[in-house]
């Protein structure tokens, strides 16, 4: 997925159930940077979606 206000591409690796809704769960190297990071609103474009089941 690409977020553009992070102009980052991102891999969706951890699919589980503890998020629900629209929300999804970001990687970042360090605890510090996460928290730095905190909650936020972004606009998410999903480039490709390999073995979906919808």
């Amino acid at each position: 997925m690409y977020i553009p206000e992070l102009e980052t591409i991102f891999t969706a690796e951890d699919t589980g159930g503890m998020i629900k809704g629209q929300r999804i769960d970001i990687y970042m190297d360090t605890h510090q940077q996460a928290k730095e990071f905190g909650v936020k609103k972004v606009t998410v474009h999903i480039l490709h979606q390999e073995n979906a089941s919808i």
